[in-house]
């Protein structure tokens, strides 16, 4: 394969693994972001995660986050918690899940959905965190 062939594959390779890497979103000034553990090691038991939220502008932002799984996985809490981020601060928002037994050796999505109200009115912001079980 000639050199800019090489070239080529090596930047889609790279920007494919960005996007499924991806665990952050910005819509307006609010950056959303989920993490956890590296993996999963044992299934049925909790692992932490969180959602860190750093508002940019120059008002409050305020609204809920919602964890949610697949195949069964339990999030706690859960439902809808409330936050607030002042101007140009941070915050976060703990949450608990645990996997199903039985998941099998995968990697699985972990969904943040944060709504809120912004001055172009409501927003989600919609962070996904790929997470492994071995």
């Amino acid at each position: 394969m000639p050199p800019r062939g090489i070239l080529l594959v090596a930047l889609l390779i790279v920007s494919s693994a960005q996007a499924f890497l991806q665990s952050s979103t910005t819509p307006d000034s609010l950056t959303a972001r989920i993490e956890g553990p590296a993996q999963f090691t044992q299934t049925g038991q909790p692992e932490t995660f969180n959602v860190y939220l750093e508002n940019s502008g120059s008002t409050a932002v305020s609204g809920t986050v919602r964890v949610q799984g697949i195949d069964g996985w339990q999030c706690e809490p859960d439902g809808r918690m409330p936050f607030s981020v002042s101007p140009k601060s941070a915050s976060r928002v703990r949450f608990k899940v645990t996997p199903t037994p039985g998941s099998f050796n995968a990697f699985y999505p972990i969904h943040a959905f944060v709504e809120f109200d912004s001055r172009n009115g409501p927003l989600t912001a919609h962070p996904i965190l790929l997470e492994a079980v071995s």
